[in-house]
């Protein structure tokens, strides 16, 4: 369809839309604008997609994404607090944003998961490998760690301050790999190889040593969420890093800003997922649990993640 087609269908739409802005932004709107705001609004996320896809002119694309941006504002407003906000950002905007990134999804996963088979496949071969990245008094440490990880009493007191070690630990590896995108994205292409490099690593050599099944089913379950977020996080950081680059006929100024916004989700969701990581880190992983028992449910929580990613929230996107 031309672009004067386009403009001459949908033209009564966005007046309409405009106006119905107008009115809620100054709170005078009533029950009907509230009521068609949410398909309206969807509408002109479409129609905004639609135009930059067919390449019609930048003045037409800023005019849709202006108003995207305001019904963007008043859509998040009115549910953006408490429980209701939170349940809004975990059924449908976190989800949502991600499949938003499913390209940069991918290409995250397979930017950490390839260094990290890399690394365990190496090691078969030359178990010393392991000594040109970590220094031998750290290799020491880690072996320390998990030969009898499981065949400790640890009373509730400290397992809540391993939590709340583990939520430090956890949102700042994964915040150093969001951040690293405002470098044009290298940084957070740098943060999850070398994460991939080295828990590969580690994951290569302890998987040889006779404890190996204390590494796995340590970190099987809460696996799930904290490796899926350090993936999230270099997600957020690479779209930051493309406005920095590519900020298309936006200023850069005002491409990153339209990233942060659409990436805000991301990083609420990641920081979700880091938090339940620690929280079964600290209060389950270190169980003895019978690994027929342990491993399976691992698996469900893996699937269950990539199913909520992949699903959830999809009835508001029709």
């Amino acid at each position: 369809m031309k672009q004067e087609q386009f403009e001459k269908r949908h033209q009564n739409a966005w007046m309409e839309f405009e106006n119905c802005l107008d009115r809620l932004q100054k709170g005078v709107g009533d029950g009907a604008d509230i009521e068609q705001f949410d398909s309206r609004y969807r509408q002109i996320c479409k129609h905004l997609s639609l135009a930059t896809d067919r390449h019609y002119s930048n003045h037409l694309v800023v005019r849709l994404n202006r108003l995207a941006m305001q019904g963007h504002q008043v859509f998040y407003r009115r549910g953006s607090g408490g429980i209701h906000g939170f349940f809004r950002l975990m059924a449908w905007d976190f989800p949502r944003a991600v499949r938003r990134e499913a390209k940069l999804f991918w290409l995250c996963n397979l930017i950490f998961y390839g260094p990290f088979f890399l690394m365990i496949a190496l090691l078969q071969f030359d178990p010393d490998l392991i000594y040109t990245l970590l220094p031998r008094e750290q290799v020491s440490q880690v072996e320390a760690m998990y030969v009898d990880a499981h065949n400790r009493d640890v009373d509730l007191s400290e397992r809540f301050a391993m939590f709340g070690h583990y939520i430090q630990n956890n949102i700042g590896i994964a915040f150093r790999t969001f951040a690293g995108g405002i470098f044009a994205g290298v940084g957070s292409l740098f943060f999850m190889l070398l994460n991939g490099f080295f828990i590969g690593a580690i994951f290569g050599h302890l998987g040889q040593m006779p404890y190996s099944h204390n590494l796995f089913s340590f970190v099987c379950t809460h696996g799930a969420f904290e490796l899926t977020a350090i993936v999230l996080a270099g997600v957020a950081g690479c779209r930051i890093g493309l406005a920095v680059i590519a900020p298309g006929p936006w200023s850069r100024r005002e491409a990153l800003r339209q990233a942060g916004e659409r990436t805000l989700p991301i990083v609420y969701g990641m920081t979700v997922f880091l938090v339940l990581a620690a929280a079964i880190e600290a209060f389950y992983s270190p169980f003895q649990i019978n690994l027929w028992i342990k491993y399976p449910l691992a698996f469900l929580l893996w699937t269950a993640v990539f199913a909520y990613l992949g699903l959830a929230g999809r009835t508001h996107e029709s």
